[in-house]
C-alpha cells in the first residue's frame, strides 16, 4: 500500500505517510489539505493525494467552493504573508498576494478574510485585494459569512463578508 493510499484496516484511515499535518478540512468538497512544504490536497473518502502545490503552506482554509493557503513569515521589521486562493475546481490555477500580515485566514465561499496592516482584509478567488478602514488584532471567520474580530478597544466585534459575484465586501 503506498503512502497515500487509505488503510484497509477499520478505524485506521489515512497512514501515516502524509506530507505534512492537516490544516483543514473541507466535508462538502470531500477533501482535506495538508500543511509544511509542498501542501497537498487528499481526498476524504480514498485517501489519494489529488494534487500539489509547489509552494510552503503554514495555514489554510477552505470552503464549500474554495480554498485558501496562507504561507507566513517573519522578519526583525515586519511580518509578511502569502496568501494563494483557488476555486474547487482542480483546473483553476492559485491566485497569490503577498501582505504585510500576522494574522489568521479564514473563507467564506470565494472569500479569504485576513489581516493585513492591522486591518480586516478580503482577497477573492479572482484575485482582488480590499483593505477595510476596520482595526483588528486577530480574526476568526466561520462558515456562515459571520467574522469575530478583536478590535483597537480589546473587545469582541462581529461583522459578516458577503461574496457577490466576483467582490467580497466586509461590513
Amino acid at each position: 500500500m503506498g503512502k497515500d493510499d487509505v488503510d484497509q484496516e477499520a478505524g485506521k484511515g489515512f497512514t501515516t505517510g502524509l506530507p505534512g499535518s492537516v490544516g483543514c478540512l473541507s466535508p462538502e468538497q470531500g477533501t482535506m489539505w495538508t500543511l509544511g512544504d509542498k501542501a497537498s490536497e487528499f481526498s476524504l473518502t480514498t485517501g489519494k493525494k489529488i494534487r500539489d502545490t509547489a509552494q510552503f503552506a503554514s495555514d489554510c482554509a477552505s470552503s464549500e467552493t474554495s480554498t485558501v493557503l496562507g504561507s507566513f513569515s517573519a522578519t526583525s521589521d515586519e511580518s509578511t504573508q502569502e496568501i494563494s486562493i483557488t476555486s474547487g475546481s482542480r483546473s483553476t490555477p492559485f491566485k497569490k498576494v503577498s501582505v504585510k500580515s500576522a494574522g489568521e485566514i479564514g473563507l467564506f465561499q470565494d472569500c479569504s478574510v485576513l489581516l493585513s496592516n492591522g486591518r480586516l482584509t478580503s482577497f477573492s478567488a479572482q484575485g482582488t485585494t480590499t483593505e477595510t478602514h476596520i482595526n483588528a488584532h486577530s480574526v476568526l471567520t466561520t462558515p456562515d459569512g459571520r467574522i469575530y474580530s478583536i478590535g483597537s478597544s480589546g473587545k469582541v466585534e462581529q461583522r459578516t463578508i458577503t461574496a457577490k459575484g466576483r467582490n467580497c465586501r466586509i461590513g
